[in-house]
This record gives C-alpha cells, sequence and structure tokens, in this order.
C-alpha cells in the first residue's frame, strides 16, 4: 500500500491539514511552500513524533492539538522518521558515522574475544573484590602498575604472583589504605622515621629476619607452604643460617614470634610506637588503622612506603588465586594474536563510510577533505565515536586541522556543507534499518551555491531510487522546486504540490508553473480575457529588451501599469496591435472593450472566486488593478496635474512622495500606500527569470489590499 495519511489539527501554526500521499509507485513527493505557509511547522510535527512528543501550537498552547499520522494503515513509529533541517551548527552525526564504519562479521568476533576476556576479568576481581574487602580493586591496581590496559598491568606482575605464597591478613585494604592514612602520614611523617630507624636497628641485629630479603610475611609465608606440602611429615628439617634446626611447624612458628616479640618488645621502640599510637588516639577516623597498628605493629615499617605497600598488598591477593588469575593471563595472552590479525584486516577494509566520502567529496564544492583518525576502534568497539580528521587546501598548501578549527575557516555555504554530510551519513545508515524511512527535507538546499544544489539534487536522485526511503521534499525556493520536479526521473507532476493557507486550515494542490508558464499563455493569449490581461507586463519586457524603452509599444503597455492621460482610453485593439509585433501569427478573439475597464471587470471576477488553485495570473491582474487604483487616489488628493506631468520614472514612488508631502497627518492612508508600493512592483514588472515572488504572495492578502485601496476612491 506505502501510503503516509496525515491529519492534523493544532499543530505549531498548522490550524487543519488533512492530505494523503501515496507511495505506491513513486518514492518522493516535492511541496512548495511560501515563508510562513506550513513547511517548517509540518517538518516540526515529524520532528516531534520522532521523539516521542505530542505536537502542539507553540504559540497558542491553550489550543487542542491533534496529530494522526499513518504509514501503511498503522500509526507511524518514532524510529520510522527522519526529519532533516534546512541547517544545524550543532548537529553531528557520529554515531551514525559507526555504523557506517562497522564490519559486522569483524565486530562479531572482536566482541566475542572481547566479551570471553571480560567475563573472566570479571570473575578474577569478584574473588579479589572478596579478598581485600577493595570495591575499586580494578582501579586501584591500574594506578600504582604499569601497563598500556588492566591485562597489560596484570601480566606485568604475573611472575611475583606466582612466586608469592598467599598470606591471609587480618585486616582489608581500606583499613590501611585511604585518604586518612595518608593525611596522618603526611603530619607524622617524622614519627614514623623515628620509628622506622630503630625498627631497622633491630631487624639489622637479627640473625633470623633481613630488612628488604626476609621479613615476617615471607617467614609465615615460608611455613605454610612447607606445611601445605606437608614437607615436615615427610621427616625433612630446615637448617638456618646460625644452624639452628627447625623440625616441625610449631618450630618454625615459635620461632619468628620470639624473634618478633625480641624485636617489638625493645623499649625505645615500644615508646616510640606508643607517640604512633598517641597520635592515631588524637583522630577518631583513624581507629580502624589503630586496630591494625596494635595487633600488627610491624606494619608501620611499611606505612613509610605507601606505593610499595599497595603492591605487595595486591600481589598477595592475586596470590591467593593462582589459577583464576593464570587463566586470565593466558587467555587474554592467547587473544592478542588473533586479535591483531582483526584489527588489521578492519584497517584494511573500504567501508561503506570510505564510499560516503568519496561520493561528497566527487560531487560538492568544498575545501576540506575527510578521514577517521580512530578507524580501528569505532570498528571494533562499542560506543565509540569517530576521531574525525579534516585535511583543509587553500590552493596554495594543504594541512591537517580539526573539526572545531575547520568550521571557523568556512564560509556560510560551506558549513551548511558540512553539515549535509552529516546528514548523508545519517541517512546512509538508515539503510541499515529494517523498516522504511519517512524522510523529510526541510528547505535542505536553501543558501547553497548553484554547484552544490545541483548535488544534492544529484543525491535526492540516489534516495528517491531506493525504496526503502519515502521522500517529503518541503522548500520555499521555487526555483529549487522547479529543477527537482524536472531533474528527478523517479517524478512527475502528481507528486508536486503547492500550498494555500487560511486562516482555517492548509491545503496541498496539484503543483503548477514547473515548466515555462508564459509557454502555456502564449497558446491561450488568443482567447482567454485573464490571460490576455497578464501577459501586459510579460509584454512590456520582451519589447523592452528588443527595442528599448522609448518604444510607442514599450510606453503603451506602460500607460496600463500606471495612471497616464490615456490609460482609460487604451482599447483591446491597441494592446492587440502591440500583441502582434511580438506573435505576429496569433488570431484574437478578445471583445473590444476599453483595458482599463477590463481590468476592473476581471478583477471583480477574481473577487469572487473562491478557487483553491494556485493561479499566476489572478496575482498579477491583481497587482496591476491595485496599483491602478491607489495612483488613481493619489492623484486626486495631490490635485496638481502640473505636478504630476513632471513624473517621467518611478510614478508610484514620485505621486507617494508628494502624497506625503501634502497629506502627512493621513497616517494610515500613507501605510497602505507603502504597501501598494512595496508589494506589487516585482509582481507588474514579471518576465521569464523572476515570477516567484508573486506566487508567495497569497491571493486573500491582495484581494484584501485591493479592497482597502478602492474604498479609499
Amino acid at each position: 500500500m506505502k501510503k503516509l495519511t496525515i491529519k492534523l489539527e493544532n499543530c505549531y501554526g498548522i490550524a487543519k491539514l488533512e492530505k494523503e500521499f501515496d507511495f505506491s509507485d513513486r518514492n518522493t513527493k516535492v511541496i512548495y511552500a511560501p515563508n510562513g505557509c506550513m513547511k517548517t511547522s509540518l517538518a516540526k510535527t515529524f520532528q516531534a513524533v520522532s521523539r516521542k512528543r505530542k505536537p502542539q501550537d507553540e504559540l497558542f498552547p491553550d489550543r487542542i492539538s491533534k496529530s494522526s499520522i499513518q504509514y501503511d494503515g498503522a500509526d507511524i513509529q518514532p524510529e520510522q522518521i527522519l526529519v532533516v533541517d534546512s541547517y544545524s551548527d550543532s548537529y553531528s552525526s557520529k554515531e551514525k558515522m559507526a555504523t557506517l564504519l562497522v564490519n559486522p562479521e569483524l565486530k562479531s568476533q572482536y566482541q566475542e574475544i572481547l566479551e570471553n576476556i571480560e567475563n573472566k576479568k570479571n570473575e578474577v576481581f569478584k574473588d579479589i573484590k572478596r579478598i581485600s574487602g577493595s570495591s575499586n580493586a580494578e582501579k586501584e591496581i591500574s594506578l600504582i602498575f604499569e601497563g598500556k590496559n588492566i591485562f597489560e598491568k596484570l601480566s606485568s606482575i604475573s611472575p611475583q604472583i606466582n612466586e608469592t605464597e598467599y598470606n591471609e591478613l587480618s585486616y582489608k585494604y581500606g583499613d590501611v589504605i585511604n585518604d586518612k592514612v595518608y593525611d596522618f602520614l603526611k603530619s607524622n611523617s617524622g614519627l614514623i622515621e623515628e620509628y622506622l630507624d630503630k625498627y631497622t636497628e633491630l631487624i639489622d641485629s637479627s640473625t633470623f629476619f633481613k630488612k628488604g630479603v626476609f621479613g615476617t610475611d615471607n617467614a609465615i609465608g615460608v611455613n605454610k607452604s612447607l606445611a601445605d606440602n606437608r614437607f615436615f611429615e615427610a621427616n625433612h628439617k630446615v637448617v638456618l643460617e646460625d644452624e639452628t634446626i627447625i623440625a616441625d611447624k610449631d618450630g618454625l612458628n615459635e620461632l619468628v614470634k620470639r624473634e618478633k616479640d625480641r624485636i617489638l618488645s625493645d623499649e625505645d621502640l615500644a615508646k616510640k610506637f606508643d607517640k604512633i599510637d598517641n597520635a592515631i588516639t588524637k583522630n577518631v577516623q583513624l581507629k580502624t588503622l589503630k586496630g591494625v597498628l596494635e595487633s600488627e605493629p610491624e606494619l608501620i615499617s611499611e606505612l613509610s612506603d605507601l606505593d610499595g605497600f599497595k603492591k605487595k598488598l595486591w600481589i598477595n591477593y592475586f596470590g591467593g588465586i593462582k589459577e583464576s588469575f593464570n587463566t586470565l593471563i593466558a587467555l587474554y595472552a592467547e587473544s592478542q594474536d588473533t586479535i591483531r590479525s582483526i584489527v588489521d584486516q578492519a584497517n584494511a577494509e573500504k567501508t561503506e563510510w570510505e564510499k560516503v566520502v568519496d561520493l561528497y567529496n566527487n560531487r560538492f564544492n568544498v575545501p576540506f577533505k575527510l578521514e577517521v583518525l580512530n578507524q580501528d576502534d569505532v570498528i571494533l568497539k562499542d560506543k565509540v565515536s569517530p576521531n574525525i580528521g579534516f585535511s583543509y587546501s587553500d590552493g596554495r598548501g594543504e594541512r591537517s586541522i580539526d573539526e572545531t578549527d575547520v568550521k571557523k575557516s568556512l564560509s556560510t555555504g560551506e558549513k551548511r556543507a558540512l553539515y549535509l554530510l552529516n546528514v548523508i551519513f545519517e541517512i546512509e545508515a538508515r539503510k541499515k534499518d529494517e523498516n522504511d524511512c519517512i524522510l523529510i527535507l526541510d528547505d535542505i538546499a536553501d543558501s547553497f551555491d548553484y554547484k552544490n544544489k545541483y548535488a544534492i539534487i544529484e543525491y535526492l536522485k540516489d534516495i528517491s531510487e531506493d525504496s526503502k526511503f519515502k521522500v517529503l521534499l518541503l522548500t520555499h525556493n521555487f526555483d529549487f522546486y522547479r529543477t527537482v520536479a524536472s531533474r528527478l526521473p523517479s517524478i512527475n507532476y502528481a507528486d508536486c504540490f503547492m500550498t494555500i493557507r487560511s486562516d482555517a486550515e492548509v491545503k496541498l494542490v496539484k503543483g503548477q508553473y514547473l515548466r515555462n508558464v508564459f509557454e502555456s499563455w502564449v497558446k491561450e493569449i488568443e482567447k482567454k480575457e485573464r490571460i490576455f490581461l497578464a501577459s501586459i507586463p510579460f509584454a512590456r519586457n520582451i519589447i523592452e529588451y528588443i527595442k528599448g524603452n522609448q518604444d510607442s509599444h514599450y510606453l503603451k503597455l506602460t500607460n496600463l501599469l500606471h495612471v497616464k492621460s490615456d490609460t482609460k482610453a487604451l482599447q483591446v485593439s491597441d494592446i492587440i496591435e502591440t500583441y502582434k509585433t511580438i506573435w505576429a501569427d496569433k488570431e484574437y478573439h478578445i471583445p473590444e472593450k476599453p483595458v482599463y475597464d477590463m481590468i476592473l471587470d476581471e478583477t471583480s471576477r477574481i473577487l469572487a472566486e473562491t478557487s483553491e488553485r494556485v493561479q499566476l495570473e489572478t496575482k498579477v491582474i491583481l497587482s496591476m488593478a491595485i496599483r491602478l487604483k491607489a495612483e488613481e487616489f493619489m492623484i486626486e488628493k495631490i490635485d496638481s496635474k502640473e505636478e504630476v506631468s513632471l513624473i517621467s520614472n518611478y510614478q508610484t514612488t514620485e505621486l507617494m512622495r508628494l502624497y506625503k508631502d501634502k497629506f502627512s497627518e493621513e497616517t494610515e492612508n500613507i501605510k497602505l500606500m507603502e504597501q501598494v508600493n512595496l508589494m506589487t512592483a516585482e509582481n507588474i514588472h514579471i518576465n521569464a527569470f523572476m515570477y516567484e515572488p508573486i506566487l508567495d504572495l497569497s491571493d486573500h492578502y491582495l484581494k484584501d489590499l485591493f479592497r482597502k485601496v478602492s474604498s479609499l476612491n
């Protein structure tokens, strides 16, 4: 079916709009909407629906808004809509760029490897959290060990971990490593050094412990290892340096205890410990540390090198889970060759992203080229945005530059072109979606130069040939409207619409004037009075181009656009005589009468019509009648044939100057005459290249202006 049905009330200024678009045969519809009609309002309505918001009337929020947008008979889903504004400086499509950089197969392989490693890492750190009591184990390890990532950091300490016998500690990591401990050590460094000097002296005198080589933790670890491996049960013995023989586990424990007691019971060391203990006692937040040091005072020596102590603690913790730790390190090592191979392949691939960039660089006129600087990360990793690099050239040189700096150097048109690149990324990414996409383009070519404007049309041609996209192209630029209609082979006249707006509703009617409007006028000029009259400004321009503005036929037609001495005397036959100098083969069937009367009669018929067609000829005739009536009024008020006769050029403007000088108090009438002078000039000097301004004016406005001017006479 492929039908888009729109029913709106009070949505961003649209009082009412009901329209059904049939995309069964062709995928693109073009809508010409003069500024203020409904173009942006319709785009905002679709934008609201795409963001799961209810459309509303922003200026009159008390009005009840209704919106029904259906596609294929069902309510349209937000993900089916893509609205592209004419320009947005902050718009970025990096998320969509990423989807175009991805090779799904490579990404799947890569993600599977990372997922296996990540799962094993999570198991290991779950155990480490239990042993250490630290919920920030990974962060702590990352800060104190070297390596590019957590796996390299762990790999670097693997030998130490495997050589370490795990010692179950009576305290947790956070008990002795925290901000309060750091603050305490900083303010009591003298006490710690004093204690450490005496402790070192006593250790050096020991025949059992050796500072920096064999401490209490080493002794406990050795004893545990010997016991676990049933060393003493096999009747083995340990002989110390002083030839002391240890025959069982208890003997070694007793020796360690006796030697520790000897050191820690030293009177000088005890005094120094008391000083530290008193300093800790003054800080109620160090109660935990106080308890730890009271049971294990030898830890004070470790606090002098806190970073070294942290490393010892983590190595000890991992020593308690060697099997799972070694499995993780082995899994990581085995995966590296595979990962390197995948990354190399990913970097070598020509992805859809590059195809978009090639398309853009070949079609659009911009002074920069683009590349992705972190392609492998974007291709393989989740939630990584592309880091875009720009190569900027000014014709004399080329250099790399970042996006912020390149934007500073671009003209407004070039910034719009860069914005369009983001739009293309967004659209190309939508091709991967399952659903059809309703693409709303709001003046996408606005302010572009012709080269880039035609490049846009070429890209629109590409989109219109893709069955996934159903395009509503909105524009206030009539030239662009005509160009798109003529250049896209997938569009015919039935796909082109023009907007008519009233206070009650907005209507979309069949598009007109897609070819040269004057071609059809010339065919009907012989028999249709309305076309006959509307052609007066056009014929006048042709004569001006051919013979100049002093030619008698030019002056004759000018006298029907301004009130001159013979304006009301000119007959239809006079105009036919002039027309035959341009269209010699015509046989006219227009009744003889004064052309001035004919203009006013035709205007009366136009005022009575309620046609919903956009008719250029009615706007031209209304403009002619408005100016004639306005000049009549001012000439009668000025009441000076001498002053009026001196006017040779710009008659309406000069009449206004005289009228304002003499009747400055008539402010409302002056405002009305200014409207006439402002709104009718281009309409009356119509030519083959500029009739868009007339189409932008509503019939309602021109009719109202004529009535106001007529009421003054």
